[in-house]
C-alpha cells in the first residue's frame, strides 16, 4: 500500500471517530452564528497534509485556495457534516507541540479563531466538552505518529506562539 493511500485510510478513520462529535453539548454555532462555517478567501479552515484528497469532488460547497504550500478550504457555510475536514472536526482546538518537549503535544485553543469564536475567546480547552476533548486528545496521539503530520502541527504550533506573543503584547 503506498503512503497517499495509508493517509487517505487514516484520515477516513479519523473523521469516523470525530464524527458526531462537537466541542459543546449544545450546537456552539448558535453563540455565533456559525461563523467558522462562513469563511471567505482570507479566512477557512486549513487543510491536513494531503488531505485534500479525500474531498468529494462535487465542490459545490467549499473552494480550495493554495497559499505557501498550504490549503485552506473555505466553505459556503452549509456542507455536508459527513464531508467535513479535521480541522471543522476538532475546532476550536488546535494540536500543539511544545518546541520544549518535541514528544509531547497538548491541545491549546486555537487562536487563529479568535476574531469568530466566543468560546476561543473565553475557553480553555478543558471547558469544553470533556468527552469531545479526550476524544481529540487520543487521536492526535495517533495522527501525530505520521511525519508529514506531526510536521504540519509543528509548523501550527510556531504560528501558534507568534498570535499568541501579538495577544500577550
Amino acid at each position: 500500500m503506498d503512503i497517499k493511500m495509508d493517509k487517505i485510510l487514516l484520515y477516513k478513520k479519523a473523521y469516523r471517530y470525530l464524527e458526531n462529535l462537537t466541542p459543546l453539548k449544545i450546537d456552539c454555532g448558535t453563540l455565533c452564528n456559525s461563523a467558522c462555517c462562513s469563511g471567505s478567501t482570507d479566512s477557512g479552515m486549513l487543510l491536513f497534509p494531503e488531505e485534500e484528497m479525500l474531498l468529494s469532488q462535487e465542490n459545490d460547497w467549499y473552494t480550495i485556495i493554495e497559499r505557501d504550500n498550504l490549503k485552506l478550504l473555505v466553505c459556503n457555510g452549509h456542507c455536508p457534516r459527513e464531508h467535513r475536514p479535521l480541522a471543522c472536526r476538532i475546532f476550536p482546538l488546535l494540536p500543539y507541540l511544545n518546541s520544549d518537549r518535541a514528544t509531547d503535544f497538548e491541545l491549546q485553543m486555537d487562536y487563529r479563531g479568535n476574531s469568530v469564536c466566543p468560546l476561543v475567546q473565553h475557553s480553555s480547552p478543558k471547558e469544553l466538552d470533556r468527552f469531545f476533548h479526550r476524544k481529540v486528545q487520543y487521536l492526535f496521539n495517533l495522527l501525530l505518529q505520521d511525519s508529514d503530520i506531526k510536521k504540519f502541527v509543528k509548523m501550527l504550533s510556531t504560528e501558534q506562539d507568534g498570535i499568541r506573543r501579538l495577544i500577550d503584547g
